[in-house]
């Protein structure tokens, strides 16, 4: 069976992300599991892009850290 669909009236969205952008969007889905805010002064964070060479060729992935400095959080 041959099989051809076409679909016309599509609407496309699309948007070039900084990666300074990319690094605070997950790193405050990341801190957010964890119960913190990326605005306290006792976290802070950072964000790369890593490359692996493998046999089937290079794997790329985002590498993202949030730390908190449990000495700088406000005692109540």
């Amino acid at each position: 069976m041959k099989a051809q669909a076409t679909r016309t009236n599509v609407t496309t969205y699309s948007a070039k992300v900084p990666d300074g952008e990319i690094t605070e969007a997950l790193c405050k889905v990341l801190a957010d599991q964890h119960g913190f805010d990326l605005d306290d002064a006792s976290v802070r964070y950072r964000g790369y892009l890593t490359s692996e060479d493998t046999s089937t060729g290079f794997k790329h992935s985002w590498q993202i850290e949030v730390t908190v400095d449990h000495s700088k959080e406000v005692v109540l």
